[in-house]
């Protein structure tokens, strides 16, 4: 019920935005079919791929079979993205794209790690369900706007390709520096698990923002006029496989290292692998910083990053460059960016 107020400033059109007339829709969509048609192939191969990898989740309960489905997946939606948008947009949203696939998520073995009791798992937290869910997401939450505030204060300014690379090794260094309590060295070194794990939702609630915001002031400054919702649209949507794919590679890992609790007695032997499976969700992430020398545009956060063809998130695109479109250089129509959809 709380989240559905999310709805009353558009329906009650509280930004004052003013109905499009007809002509005008019958213009834009005209512009979209006939300019771009790229955007919607490109919205086709996200839908086909998602709804596949959905149906084969559902069916397969095999879990090599859904990971081979989502990497197919995600990094066919990723090329797409590269060869169908203009080089500005394929770069810095395949960037983003390959990171989200990277996070990759072994919260299915950690939950009965730190919740399975003194029967299921006698070395463990002994975390209650409450206390796990409710009361660390309520300090996330809390310590998530801080974050906020804090990057609103002091991280505006700053480049993206600088506090992009140094926010994601500061969380790759946090996720290593959580290995201990998967070994147990927590306790061995007399650091109490409720203390730990507080500490360790307080700071990656913080350093989670500042890897957040950036990301999605940059991607918001790569929305072509008049196209803001549709590519805004996508472009979330291609982070979100790429999450649903990093899902699917934590299966597979927690299936590989035979770390597979499911609240049995006596199944301290399942969590012997775990602290490799958080050295691999550790590291990962840090392959992907490799790549932000060249996706990541090395630009102050209150630059524009569109300043030619405005209207046109395909410009200059690997697929028009191949086909041979181009796009006209003297400034922008309203709706129209290119001299011919077949020019040599």
């Amino acid at each position: 019920v709380p989240a559905s107020l999310f709805f009353t400033p558009p329906i009650l059109n509280y930004m004052g935005e003013k109905p499009v007339p007809p002509e005008e829709a019958a213009q834009r969509r005209a512009f979209l079919w006939n300019e771009q048609p790229e955007l919607l192939t490109l919205v086709a191969i996200m839908t086909v791929g998602t709804i596949f990898m959905i149906v084969v989740g559902l069916t397969s309960g095999n879990v090599w079979i859904n990971l081979a489905v989502a990497l197919t997946v995600g990094f066919l939606v990723i090329f797409a993205i590269a060869m169908l948008t203009r080089p500005e947009i394929g770069a810095t949203n395949s960037f983003f794209c390959i990171q989200a696939m990277m996070a990759i998520s072994i919260e299915g073995a950690t939950f009965y790690f730190f919740t399975d009791t003194r029967e299921q798992y006698p070395e463990g937290p002994h975390f209650s369900i409450w206390f796990y869910t409710s009361v660390t997401g309520i300090v996330a939450s809390i310590f998530g706007l801080i974050g906020m505030a804090l990057y609103t204060q002091y991280g505006k300014n700053l480049r993206y390709r600088p506090l992009i690379v140094i926010t994601n090794l500061i969380w790759c260094v946090l996720n290593l520096v959580c290995i201990l309590v998967y070994t147990r060295d927590n306790v061995r070194l007399g650091i109490p698990d409720e203390l730990f794990i507080m500490s360790s939702t307080v700071l990656h609630a913080v350093v989670h923002q500042w890897m957040y915001l950036p990301g999605i002031v940059l991607l918001s400054q790569q929305c072509p006029k008049g196209l803001e919702a549709l590519m805004y649209a996508l472009i979330a949507s291609s982070h979100n496989l790429g999450h649903s794919v990093s899902n699917y590679i934590g299966a597979a890992l927690l299936v590989y290292l035979g770390v597979t609790p499911d609240g049995s007695r006596n199944e301290s032997a399942k969590f012997k692998n775990l602290w490799i499976a958080a050295l691999v969700q550790a590291l990962l992430p840090a392959v992907t910083l490799i790549l932000a020398q060249w996706l990541v545009p090395n630009a102050l956060q209150t630059e524009r990053l569109i300043t030619k063809h405005v209207t046109s998130a395909t410009a200059g695109s690997p697929y028009q460059q191949c086909t041979g479109q181009v796009p006209i250089d003297e400034g922008d129509s309203e709706y129209g960016t290119f001299s011919g959809r077949s020019q040599s």
